[in-house]
């Protein structure tokens, strides 16, 4: 139903802002990180030992992972929209839905691998090799929670459009929440 769905997605929506704070603060870090890293190397000549592995390994994968599906959710993504604009409207949800849906399949394949990559670091106790020894696990994580979450908003966002597509938003709810509302 319409309303499941709309309850659905204001719950993807809060994780996602949590999410995004996350990014933002990766974000925050690396330019923090990095100005304190040619500062100290530059002037003390004395960098930052970890701060190359950290800004890889973590800040960068953070800062695109966490944003990626709040991105998807507010309908900022890239994508062909003239051909969009010339169908009817309807037609339009329906190609869209499927292209997200197909596009569903092949992230899910990538987050049930990611989540494999990331028990796979944890069973085998896997470190980081380098100047600090990390445990590995907790950098593919990020990418496994970044690619789950797009993977279930993609999913939303098909079913959102396939329902629209077959006529069932009467009230434009849902085509308000995908940013298509006229």
């Amino acid at each position: 139903k319409g309303s499941d769905m709309g309850q659905l997605n204001n719950l993807f929506s809060n994780v996602e802002r949590w999410l995004m704070t996350g990014a933002a603060v990766c974000l925050v870090s690396i330019m923090v990180v990095m100005v304190s890293d040619v500062v100290m190397r530059y002037l003390f000549n004395s960098p930052i030992s970890w701060a190359f592995e950290v800004l890889t390994r973590y800040m960068m994968l953070g800062s695109f992972f966490f944003a990626v599906s709040h991105t998807l959710e507010k309908n900022e993504h890239l994508y062909v929209e003239i051909f969009h604009r010339m169908m009817p409207e309807r037609i339009g949800q329906f190609l869209l839905g499927l292209a997200y849906a197909f596009t569903g399949v092949v992230l899910a394949g990538a987050s049930w691998m990611s989540y494999f990559v990331v028990q796979e670091n944890w069973l085998n106790n896997e470190f980081t090799a380098g100047g600090i020894s990390w445990p590995l696990w907790t950098s593919t994580i990020i990418s496994s929670i970044g690619l789950s979450l797009l993977t279930a908003r993609m999913a939303l966002v098909s079913i959102m459009r396939l329902y629209v597509a077959f006529g069932a938003d009467k009230d434009n709810k849902i085509s308000g929440q995908l940013g298509d509302a006229k």
